[in-house]
């Protein structure tokens, strides 16, 4: 009977002992957690933006992150300092500036993000060869910069893509001339380009393909496609005809080519049908 009792209380002891370092082990996380630094930065290293460039000053806003230190829930305001790096091509003062006049941003207490706020010109935007902002975090007010070890990993810089896209207005009533790849040449009066989406249009013909006198009509019996035109998409002058069937019906004839728009709204494309059937087109605007 003795020997049962001696069992039993070094079985609770050992048991005792246990739960004692259990929770000195969990004492120790949880004070390991509290004194965890906050670590802020970008999560992404690019961001790019697309304004429309009109002339306007549009607002750009680049997130700096609580990446941890915190559940976001009960976490102090965060200030952090960046400069710009001398490999942006951006120039402050005519294509951009910062809002706030410093170079400054604050995360917000029990928020997760801030954010650095830009002023961007829209009218010095170079659509073709877009300039770039680089940013670069110095310091904060908590924590430290994150980093997770690697050159190129850093969540201290982010470089911004100054994108934009024109206003596109390639609409309207054209007189075009046909030029088949074989000499034939095909003239058609009086042709509606018509807008359907952002940037992106519908012509009446393609190439040949026109109900107009001397154009093969796809439309009417026994082809009976969807229609003789086709869909491109214009910006800042320049035209993309992405790839689609013919008609919008014959898949085996595929549609595609690009182009070009003036200042004075005329147009000029080269459209493929198939795999050689081209066509130049001179849209005269009306």
């Amino acid at each position: 009977m003795k020997t049962i009792k001696r069992i039993s209380i070094l079985l609770i002891a050992t048991l005792l002992n246990v739960s004692c370092l259990v929770d000195d082990e969990r004492q120790g996380l949880e004070e390991g957690f509290a004194t965890t630094p906050y670590v802020v930065g970008f999560k992404n290293s690019t961001s790019t933006t697309s304004f429309l460039t009109d002339g306007s000053t549009q607002l750009f806003e680049q997130p700096v992150d609580l990446i941890s230190g915190g559940n976001f829930s009960n976490t102090p305001e965060i200030a952090v300092t960046f400069q710009v790096d001398p490999s942006s091509t951006a120039v402050a003062g005519t294509d951009y500036d910062f809002v706030s006049g410093g170079q400054t941003a604050t995360i917000p207490a029990n928020r997760d993000f801030g954010t650095i706020d830009i002023n961007v010109y829209t009218g010095s935007i170079d659509v073709a060869n877009p300039k770039t902002i680089v940013l670069n975090l110095v310091n904060s007010s908590l924590g430290v910069i994150g980093n997770n070890g690697t050159e190129e990993g850093e969540f201290g810089t982010v470089t911004i893509n100054l994108g934009g896209v024109c206003f596109s207005d390639a609409a309207g009533t054209f007189d075009i001339m046909v030029t088949r790849s074989t000499g034939q040449v095909y003239n058609f009066t009086n042709e509606v380009i018509t807008q359907i989406g952002d940037a992106l249009y519908l012509t009446e013909s393609t190439g040949r393909f026109s109900s107009q006198p001397g154009g093969f009509d796809i439309t009417a019996p026994p082809n009976n496609a969807a229609r003789n035109g086709f869909t491109f998409t214009e910006n800042c002058g320049v035209i993309t005809i992405d790839s689609q069937p013919l008609g919008d019906t014959f898949g085996g004839n595929p549609v595609s080519g690009s182009g070009t728009v003036d200042e004075s709204g005329n147009m000029v494309m080269n459209v493929t049908v198939g795999g050689d059937d081209t066509y130049n087109v001179i849209y005269t605007k009306l």
